[in-house]
């Protein structure tokens, strides 16, 4: 199973079940009622001179119940309370409920219950149940020993709904999670007032269909268009593009603002749905 140890105590105490401090060294041998569910890391313990108690610890084997007996000379054996192993699950983590086509999320997680002992690593598997709509990669996760988590990307391929899942040996299976993969939207934003002479900042992001700002999986190339030219222009042309960066979700443009009037910036891509700035009105100053 794979889960990290668990430790308990070990007492020393008088017939009344008062602690007591022994005179000498105790050897204290520990057995498991059921070691096809739990093992002991050592099956014999010190209770050192002086000292009352000792600590020992196990190891989850597999799904089951078990009971940890001490015994030791001179003293009455001990039974601990019934010890419940279950088998761990896996959580999937900042899932992207939604996605346009030709975007990515780049930090989902598939997490254990508990950072994986020294020893172990997890192989987690994740699966789409429509790689159509929305594939996952890398399609395969470590969880380091010592980590309780490994990341992966989830792109949207295409318009549709999909279940991700993980799973791993010694583990149940993650509960499944949902992407829905829309028309991805184009949102421009920028100032609606200016001068003259000068000049402002628009930027351009790209959304998912829920409004949601998503990076995306490629370059994707942006098309700036103005209504009105002669109030305000890219660098003297009417229109221009961009490139948002794969990994990226925004990039930005300058327009410059030429004579008194109202002009609006309308962006096109390719999938996208089209998106247009608030009304920009120029004033002379």
């Amino acid at each position: 199973m794979g889960g990290p140890s668990r430790e308990f105590s070990i007492y020393t105490e008088d017939e009344t079940g008062s602690s007591r401090q022994v005179r000498n060294d105790l050897t204290v041998t520990l057995s498991s009622t059921n070691p096809s569910v739990l093992s002991l890391d050592s099956t014999t313990v010190t209770v050192s001179a002086g000292s009352y108690y000792t600590r020992a610890s196990w190891t989850p084997v597999s799904e089951g119940t078990a009971r940890i007996v001490a015994s030791a000379a001179g003293y009455a054996p001990d039974t601990s309370n019934v010890l419940t192993v279950e088998v761990p699950q896996l959580t999937l983590s900042s899932m992207p409920g939604t996605l346009g086509v030709g975007q990515r999320a780049d930090n989902a997680r598939v997490y254990s219950p508990f950072a994986m002992p020294a020893t172990d690593t997890a192989t987690v598997t994740l699966t789409s149940s429509d790689p159509t709509a929305a594939s996952v990669s890398p399609q395969t996760v470590l969880i380091l020993p010592g980590s309780s988590n490994g990341y992966f990307t989830v792109v949207g391929e295409d318009l549709g709904t999909t279940d991700i899942q993980a799973t791993a040996d010694g583990f149940t299976d993650s509960d499944p999670a949902s992407t829905v993969v829309g028309t991805p939207v184009l949102y421009v934003n920028g100032p609606t007032t200016g001068t003259t002479g000068s000049s402002g900042t628009f930027y351009i992001y790209t959304h998912d269909h829920t409004g949601s700002a998503r990076e995306v999986n490629q370059d994707l190339t942006v098309t700036l268009t103005v209504d009105n030219a002669s109030v305000a222009d890219f660098g003297g042309q009417s229109q221009t593009t961009l490139v948002i960066s794969e990994g990226t979700y925004y990039s930005s443009v300058s327009l410059n603002y030429l004579s008194a009037g109202s002009v609006t910036v309308t962006a096109t891509a390719t999938g996208y749905t089209e998106g247009q700035s608030d009304q920009l009105t120029v004033s002379d100053p």
